[in-house]
């Protein structure tokens, strides 16, 4: 009685706020793989090479399941054989505690670390190798971290709602992270929300919201302008750490809002969003787009450095694309891309929005292009880009052959079938280094077979004439 009389005069709380700083999230993720999973494996071996020490280390399985959790063989003697296996069926229905939404640790590296220095100090073992090592998994629980009264389901079950109101933790408040984090460990915004606590401002439970929160009353993330939406929070208020404070992009408008729901008109094209702010300083944002497509002012293009230019080339080859993106991270639905030639020095197959080209002339090609969705089409982008000639030292075949060398059998086809849409004609043949015919080649299908076994050994010309334009390939007969 004295020991507390003089605590309490020195400031002790009579009735002490109990707060819980939690590494793991409450969205149902975990880290570091999954339930079973080999996490840690070794191999050592003797002066002679032999393997003198082999283990695995695996996760426990799901509930209710049996497996291996620990194999080893060490053979450190001629007699000294020893085998361990260990199999351990998970009794705990409330999930594998090996791997679980929660705090993270390299527990790995405390058994690797501890068996290196061990294996350092074996005069019998010369080297060993660690393989298949996970370095963090997520394995201090969100659940016990918050003392659940009622722990008896899934651990692994997202729990993003607030505890404190539904009277599920015996905690005043809690903070958990977006993504799960290093056992112990503090941040920037978990210091900041801890300081205030400290400082004598309560706060309220911080967990991650998501999508699944909210209710978005349009079936996708497009709206055409002049379209209401609205955003709702889902559920009852325990979901949420307070009421909202809600603010829009400049192309929306408000036409009512409350404590958990807003209404707003789209008044123009482009990206927009709603945000939800909570007392605890928290928000969630909404992001959808608006209107007709906007394409995006730059260019894909696959093994280029310089996407406003082409290749010279004769044939369709898939370094010559060019991909066009609509504008924003959302997807904008465009269900229809239309290109239309501005001038006519050129060939192109169009894959939606992508368009593969043949350009046969060295200067400058025209296009445009533009995409649409559901609301309407977007501007004409106007495209002129620039063919050049890139270089000599390196020339692309319209057909590649097969096997070669060889002794019996020619196989002759395109390397890229887009072509069959723009050659008329190939017609070639065999030819000996004195530039003898030896053979006629015919093709089907652009595709063709040419049997050499009766010709003598030797180095040969195949020669192709594709529409006028000669393409030669080397062929040694064996």
């Amino acid at each position: 009685l004295r020991w507390m009389k003089t605590i309490e005069s020195l400031g002790f709380p009579k009735l002490p706020r109990k707060i819980s700083l939690v590494n793991g999230t409450t969205l149902g993720t975990k880290v570091g793989g999954v339930e079973g999973q080999i996490f840690l494996q070794l191999t050592a071996r003797s002066y002679f090479g032999l393997k003198v020490i082999e283990t695995t280390s695996r996760f426990l399985q799901t509930p209710f399941n049996e497996n291996q959790i620990f194999k080893g063989r060490f053979n450190l003697g001629l007699w000294n054989a020893i085998r361990r296996d260990i199999n351990r069926t998970n009794i705990n229905p409330r999930g594998s505690m090996d791997i679980v939404q929660g705090g993270t640790y390299n527990t790995a590296k405390i058994i690797k670390d501890d068996f290196s220095a061990a294996l350092d100090e074996n005069n019998q073992v010369r080297s060993y190798d660690w393989e298949n090592e996970i370095y963090e998994h997520s394995f201090i629980p969100t659940v016990s971290s918050l003392a659940l009264y009622n722990p008896n389901f899934d651990w692994n079950t997202p729990i993003g709602r607030d505890l404190v109101c539904t009277r599920e933790t015996p905690f005043d408040s809690y903070f958990s992270p977006d993504e799960n984090e290093e056992h112990v460990k503090v941040t920037s915004q978990s210091v900041e929300w801890l300081l205030r606590e400290i400082e004598g401002n309560p706060q309220q439970p911080r967990y991650t919201l998501t999508d699944a929160n909210f209710t978005f009353s349009s079936s996708s993330d497009l709206v055409c302008v002049g379209s209401g939406v609205g955003l709702t929070a889902a559920g009852d208020e325990c979901n949420f750490p307070s009421t909202i404070s809600w603010s829009v992009s400049p192309n929306l408008s408000i036409i009512i809002q409350s404590d958990y729901s807003i209404s707003v008109k789209a008044i123009s094209q482009g990206e927009a969003t709603i945000t939800a702010t909570f007392n605890n300083g928290q928000t969630y944002t909404k992001t959808f787009w608006v209107g007709a497509p906007k394409l995006d002012p730059f260019v894909e293009c696959d093994n280029r450095d310089d996407c406003w230019s082409l290749c010279q080339s004769y044939d369709f080859t898939f370094d010559n694309t060019i991909t066009i993106n609509t504008l924003g991270d959302l997807v904008q639905n465009p269900v229809e891309w239309e290109w239309e030639k501005i001038t006519q020095n050129f060939n192109w197959i169009i894959d939606n929005n992508t368009a593969y080209f043949q350009t046969p002339q060295v200067g400058f090609i025209t296009f445009r292009v533009r995409a649409r969705n559901v609301c309407g089409w977007s501007d004409w982008r106007l495209m002129q880009i620039q063919v050049k000639e890139c270089g000599k030292g390196i020339e692309y075949k319209t057909f590649k052959i097969y096997p070669n060398p060889t002794s019996y059998l020619l196989n002759i086809e395109l390397n890229n079938d887009m072509n069959k849409n723009i050659i008329k004609n190939v017609e070639g043949g065999i030819y000996d280094l004195m530039g003898t015919l030896k053979k006629e080649l015919k093709l089907t299908d652009f595709k063709g077979r040419m049997y050499v076994n009766d010709l003598p050994k030797g180095l040969y010309i195949l020669k192709l004439n594709i529409d006028g334009r000669l393409e030669t390939h080397q062929v040694q007969i064996d």
